[in-house]
């Protein structure tokens, strides 16, 4: 699973960063992609083994990564992403479901519109 999110994205769903660095509002579309992914992208994709400064290229029939204008419905070949950081796992299926691997992307590096917003409010 995709998601595109911003800097503050972290610290407003109160997510831990494992290792590595979360987004600090520096990625632009034309420089090298970069992205975070979960613990369970860890263990489940990668073995365990640390991946901050590996990159990978993801395939997706239905959530494109950012800047590759060919991906979508073909599972065309994504741009490679540099893992920048390990994000701790969230269970946004509901508790009795277990996280899944999930990548996220900064949204200052993709051009698709945002769908859904996340707010933080006092009180």
């Amino acid at each position: 699973m995709i998601s595109i999110v911003d800097e503050a994205y972290f610290d407003i769903m109160g997510i831990s960063l494992v290792e590595g660095r979360g987004f600090d509002g520096s990625e632009q579309a034309e420089e090298a992609f970069v992205g975070v992914v979960n613990q369970a992208f860890v263990d489940e994709v990668l073995g365990g083994a640390s991946p901050v400064g590996a990159t990978i290229r993801s395939r997706s029939r239905t959530e494109p990564v950012p800047g590759d204008a060919s991906s979508g419905p073909d599972g065309a070949a994504h741009p490679e992403t540099t893992i920048i950081g390990v994000a701790g796992d969230v269970r946004h299926q509901g508790l009795q479901v277990s996280p899944e691997p999930k990548l996220y992307v900064p949204f200052s590096q993709n051009d698709r519109p945002a769908d859904r917003w996340v707010l933080r409010g006092a009180g």
